[in-house]
């Protein structure tokens, strides 16, 4: 990456000392949930885990894939059928 940048006229830079992420919410960043998460009943999840991870496997087979890589809360939550509990209310 380093060599196909400098190609461009670019440079790849390394942040050690800090987080970016915490530098951009400054001190607007909000509080993390302290609600706990809990297993959305089956009425309104619609599928259970299982049968939702087996269509997952499927489907990655189908594709030729052997692994995927979920890393939106709101995807992991669903896959899981989690909810905070603040919702449940």
């Amino acid at each position: 990456m380093k060599n196909a940048l400098a190609g461009k006229d670019q440079e790849l830079v390394l942040v050690y000392e800090s987080n970016l992420v915490d530098q951009v919410w400054g001190d607007a960043r909000p509080s993390p949930p302290s609600a706990p998460l809990r297993v959305h009943d089956l009425k309104y999840a619609g599928v259970d885990v299982a049968t939702k991870l087996a269509s997952l496997r499927k489907e990655l087979g189908g594709a030729g894939a052997t692994a995927i890589v979920i890393t939106m809360l709101d995807e992991v939550a669903w896959l899981l059928n989690l909810v905070l509990s603040v919702y449940l209310s």
